[in-house]
């Protein structure tokens, strides 16, 4: 699935893969370069929502199985909605 990034305050916004998502954070793929601890803005498209949602997210490891990041200040809506994403999104 798709998503975009921006990191810190910065207005520049790189494309991600998600690789896999649970309520606490996610795998990603991104050519974005990032380090542990980096502060990202991650804006999930889904589907059949006219707006992305906005999830704040800390880089949490960067190696060759991806990014993964940990969600953080995430509302009790924004909640619903990711664990909404996981249940709709297909396995392999």
């Amino acid at each position: 699935m798709p998503v975009h990034l921006h990191k810190g305050q910065e207005d520049k916004r790189f494309d991600a893969k998600i690789v896999n998502i649970s309520a606490g954070g996610m795998l990603i793929e991104t050519e974005m370069p990032l380090s542990q601890n980096d502060l990202l803005t991650i804006d999930l498209d889904l589907a059949g929502e006219k707006e992305p949602i906005y999830v704040y997210g800390t880089v949490i490891r960067n190696d060759a199985r991806g990014t993964g990041v940990s969600f953080v200040r995430v509302s009790e809506i924004t909640s619903d909605l990711i664990n909404y994403l996981i249940r709709k999104t297909p396995t392999a």
